[in-house]
């Protein structure tokens, strides 16, 4: 758990502090993930944070649910309370580590995966596929965004690490579509949602 006591910390002015530069990034996720998310699906949101995209994913999906989960407890109670502010009636919160065993009843259940900058935190990448690959019924979809492998985020890691002590690296996409397609998954296409930052969606 150690390595979201940062994210405990800081929690109350995450919103703050993060908002301005992740809303850009999601708002062109979402025009994306909009024409490919039916009102039936249910959502994983993998690395909720405060609850933001939870709240926006929700509105996409009014006859089923988003299931938000982090391992942060303060984030959860974040994510939960701003939910509860906007009375979203159709989401859940389960605080848990994806890179181990996640709740039982949860896999199988889920036709779409959320993951938004979390995954350059990870070191397990293979137990992370494996689970979202677990979590997805067939025909299942993973949008993952996540900061390119380029030149000039490859410049700035070190700065990034300084400020966020548990980032671990940037991905390629091949690398990426390494990791899903390991792990089972049918298909991997990548775009650019803004300079330097990739969308990765992943079949099942």
């Amino acid at each position: 758990y150690s390595k979201v006591n940062h994210f405990d910390i800081i929690a109350p002015e995450y919103e703050s502090s993060v908002a301005a530069f992740k809303k850009p990034i999601f708002e062109a996720a979402y025009s994306v993930i909009a024409q490919l998310i039916p009102k039936h699906a249910r959502i994983a949101d993998i690395g909720c944070g405060p609850g933001y995209e939870t709240i926006a994913l929700s509105k996409l999906v009014p006859e089923k649910e988003v299931c938000a989960i982090d391992l942060s407890t303060e984030m959860i109670r974040l994510a939960f309370r701003n939910a509860t502010e906007q009375v979203i009636p159709n989401a859940c919160f389960y605080q848990a580590d994806i890179e181990k065993e996640l709740p039982i009843h949860l896999y199988g259940r889920m036709d779409a995966i959320f993951c938004q900058l979390s995954f350059s935190y990870f070191s397990q990448h293979g137990t992370i596929a494996n689970n979202f690959y677990r979590l997805l019924g067939e025909g299942g979809l993973v949008f993952l965004i996540e900061s390119d492998d380029n030149v000039l985020n490859r410049m700035s890691l070190l700065a990034a690490k300084a400020a966020v002590p548990h980032l671990i690296d940037y991905y390629s996409r091949d690398k990426l579509s390494q990791f899903f397609q390991s792990a089972g998954f049918n298909a991997f296409y990548w775009q650019e949602l803004l300079p330097g930052i990739g969308l990765s969606i992943i079949s099942k």
